[in-house]
């Protein structure tokens, strides 16, 4: 049973790929992350800064009320804050 249910693991894992398939910010997009975060009362790590569908996500950025998951457009604006 349990080779069974690491086989569909397995399976789950490469039709979808892996949990952390997206791309590193580059150090430019990371700087202009930064600034937007600074607006927000905000801090992160660079290595929770990454690319998604034309934009960023912010895996975990500190803010003055807390731990946040944020999601900023191409132009850096953040649009969407979920508090972790």
């Amino acid at each position: 049973m349990r080779s069974v249910l690491l086989l569909a693991g397995l399976v789950a894992v490469s039709a979808f790929g892996p949990a952390s398939a997206h791309d590193s910010a580059t150090e430019a997009e990371q700087v202009e992350i930064v600034k937007s975060l600074a607006d927000a009362g905000c801090t992160a790590k660079p290595e929770d800064m990454v690319e998604h569908d034309g934009g960023f996500e912010v895996l975990e950025a500190a803010c003055t009320d807390g731990i946040y998951f944020l999601v900023l457009d191409g132009s850096f604006a953040i649009t969407k804050k979920i508090k972790l």
